[in-house]
């Protein structure tokens, strides 16, 4: 059977002279890699001369291929900035290399934006959510926008911990939601 072909969103994931960002997000993902086709795609603001020929590049983290789309911004104040880089990061992709499901890690911005580009590509979608994403995030107007929406949206929802179900389901999982702790 052919392995299902998934695409990781995640501003958190260790990088070139940032190897300790988001390490815990690279050991989940590699422990994912061994069921299915994986890779991570981190939007960064900067992809530094002496490493790349040109906007693209790939490197392994923990076994999971690491490509990031070219950004002027990654804050989460402007994720709607990201939408159009990373759209069409995913449409030049060749037809045989497109996901089958977009996995965005922690709801703001890597969520908003796996769910926003999955219904675009017709594709499932899938977010986790981590902690201040669902516990401080939506006491801010557009922030907590964001996270509502993204949880009403999303094809299936992640928690960490079993803690931040209620949240999810408070601020509107619109489907089941499960726990999958780190670790």
């Amino acid at each position: 059977k052919e392995r299902l072909n998934v695409a990781v969103l995640t501003n958190l994931f260790p990088r070139i002279g940032q190897a300790g960002r988001g390490s815990f997000v690279a050991l989940r993902l590699g422990a994912i890699a061994r069921h299915v086709s994986l890779s991570a795609i981190v939007p960064v603001s900067h992809v530094p001369e002496e490493q790349v020929e040109s906007h693209r590049y790939s490197y392994r983290v923990e076994g999971v291929p690491f490509r990031p789309p070219r950004l002027f911004c990654r804050e989460h104040r402007v994720a709607h900035r990201m939408l159009g880089p990373v759209l069409d990061f995913f449409r030049a992709e060749p037809d045989e290399s497109r996901p089958d499901l977009i996995h965005g890690h922690f709801l703001v911005p890597g969520g908003w934006l796996a769910v926003k580009v999955a219904q675009e590509l017709g594709i499932a979608s899938v977010v986790t959510a981590c902690g201040s994403d669902v516990n401080e995030y939506p006491k801010h107007d557009i922030l907590g926008d964001m996270v509502r929406w993204t949880l009403r949206e999303a094809d299936g929802v992640i928690c960490v911990s079993s803690a931040l179900v209620s949240g999810c389901q408070e601020f509107g999982a619109g489907v089941a939601t499960c726990v999958i702790p780190n670790g």
